[in-house]
């Protein structure tokens, strides 16, 4: 009764436990996922806030030449306010004294300037000379005048484009100032919403680093049960018949020779005990005592039925591989010696020769042979 209900019982435990092993690795992956996603915003979000931080200093050049271009400007302003002011003192200066000459003109009732110019005349040279004089006197005069009034409105239209100018940099200030403004305040969430993510990735990392935790557990927990039952099934089969137990001795190997070396070498470390995660010479797991026996990288046991050609007609020297024993996959795998046996690493026995085609490693779990 015991025989025939503990297989049950185990696989039941074992399926239990795969079951937990499923839900903890959707959980790892929905959390790697996540983790992703968040250093790939973050990633993103570093470089926008890195392109802000450009662009704030290509607006603050710009914003600085701006204010040194209003205070030209405004230096220029006052030079032509200043130019104005003396052309219009020159102006004003000029009109007074020929207004004075018109009046000392119009104080003579009897004889004006035109009289004392013929009377005083010595001869016809003379007077052409003098008429000459005064005809230059007045021309002078208007040219003066005129010179200058252009003048002053060529200085005024400079100074109403200066003006001008003036305004549409404060405008153009104005524009830059906010657009600082913006830059900052925007550069400013970037870097709260980075602070954020960083906090959620922070945060997710730990979450990840638990469920790594639970599944190495879980796994352990299937892998003892996978020994227990292998341990149980071979304890049954060799109390059956006669009742008594009579233990089961290493078979007469004769491998190849090409393999020979690779059997009789793995021999060597029978009864060295099992440690998850061990690569020998003093303790192994399953994947580790193949890499030290075969002198391969470590890796897992996917990785190493990646790497081997599945064979149909195995040779002592091979590989066994199984599935779905302690987790999902390819989860065991061992060194074939020939006559059905294989020698591999057990949790419970640590390392030890088996069936290859116990119960236990029924056809759910077989995979197959395969050769380096």
């Amino acid at each position: 009764m015991f025989t025939a209900l503990t297989p049950n019982a185990h696989a039941e435990k074992n399926n239990n436990v795969n079951v937990q092993i499923n839900k903890t690795n959707n959980t790892l992956q929905t959390q790697k996922e996540e983790r992703n996603r968040l250093q790939k915003e973050i990633k993103e979000l570093k470089k926008t806030t890195k392109d802000l931080e450009t662009k704030i200093k290509e607006n603050q050049a710009k914003l600085d030449a701006t204010k040194k271009n209003i205070t030209d400007t405004q230096r220029i302003i006052n030079e032509k306010v200043e130019k104005i002011a003396q052309l219009e003192e020159q102006i004003q200066k000029r009109e007074y004294i020929i207004k004075q000459r018109l009046v000392a003109m119009q104080d003579q009732p009897r004889v004006n300037i035109v009289t004392q110019v013929l009377v005083n005349s010595k001869s016809i040279v003379d007077l052409m000379e003098r008429i000459n004089s005064l005809s230059l006197i007045f021309e002078s005069d208007t040219t003066i005048l005129e010179a200058q009034e252009r003048d002053q409105k060529q200085v005024e239209t400079e100074k109403e484009a200066i003006l001008q100018k003036q305004a549409e940099l404060r405008a153009y200030e104005k524009e830059l100032t906010n657009t600082q403004t913006e830059l900052v305040d925007d550069k400013q969430k970037k870097r709260e919403a980075l602070d954020e993510m960083s906090e959620k990735l922070n945060k997710i990392v730990m979450e990840m680093s638990s469920t790594q935790s639970q599944l190495r557990q879980l796994e352990r927990e299937a892998a003892a049960l996978q020994d227990a039952y292998e341990e149980e099934e071979q304890t049954s089969s060799n109390t059956s018949g006669s009742g008594t137990t009579t233990p089961e001795k290493p078979p007469v190997i004769a491998p190849p020779v090409s393999n020979s070396n690779v059997v009789n070498y793995a021999m060597k470390f029978l009864g060295k005990p099992y440690v998850f995660g061990a690569a020998g010479p003093n303790a192994f797991d399953c994947s580790g005592f193949i890499s030290y026996v075969f002198k391969k990288s470590r890796t897992d046991v996917s990785g190493y039925l990646r790497q081997a050609t599945m064979v149909s007609n195995p040779q002592p020297g091979d590989l066994v591989f199984f599935k779905n024993t302690y987790k999902p996959g390819p989860s065991h795998m061992g060194i074939y010696i020939g006559n059905g046996k294989m020698i591999h690493a057990s949790s419970s026995q640590g390392i030890t020769i088996s069936s290859v085609r116990s119960s236990y490693y029924n056809s759910s779990r077989w995979i197959g042979y395969g050769r380096f």
